[in-house]
């Protein structure tokens, strides 16, 4: 063990250096994706429950559930 720290190499640090630009630009990447500072849940969309409830009330969209939609049963 003491062996191998004593020979450190060149190409020691050029792996490590390249390990943290990696993680460097996973993180910048990580960071700018849109929805996820902040609000909650996992999507990016913001819903405007004002237009939603006034487009309901107009009829233009249906108050019930899917009729393909089947909730899950509890065993």
């Amino acid at each position: 063990m003491h062996r191998w720290i004593y020979h450190w190499h060149r190409g020691d640090s050029l792996f490590i250096g390249w390990v943290a630009a990696t993680l460097l630009l996973v993180v910048l990447y990580l960071g700018s994706l849109p929805g996820l500072e902040g609000g909650g849940g996992s999507s990016g969309r913001r819903i405007d429950i004002e237009a939603f409830k006034t487009r309901l009330d107009a009829g233009e969209l249906s108050g019930h559930e899917a009729l393909w939609y089947h909730p899950k049963e509890e065993p």
